[in-house]
């Protein structure tokens, strides 16, 4: 069990990612991100005002993103769509 989480921690950084779409609604930012080297790698992530220096994908940490949505073309039109219905 350890073994498995020191593989998972030092395969799966989350230091290591690339943005690869950045879109903007008023004060929400939607984040397209593949983090290297992690099984299902690819996360949208829904920010509102700034995004952190550190992007964490998991929540319950000061970098969260308020919301993920699946990777697939319905999801970021699903995320869309909140970003539109939510104007702050």
């Amino acid at each position: 069990m350890i073994r498995r989480f020191l593989m998972w921690l030092f395969h799966c950084s989350h230091l290591k990612y690339k943005v690869n779409n950045r879109t903007r609604v008023g004060k929400w930012i939607l984040l397209d991100v593949t983090f290297a080297g992690c099984p299902n790698g690819r996360k949208y992530l829904l920010y509102y005002k700034d995004v952190p220096l550190v992007l964490e994908p998991h929540f319950g940490y000061t970098n969260s993103p308020v919301a993920r949505f699946t990777p697939t073309l319905a999801g970021w039109r699903i995320a869309l769509d909140f970003m539109q219905g939510h104007p702050r």
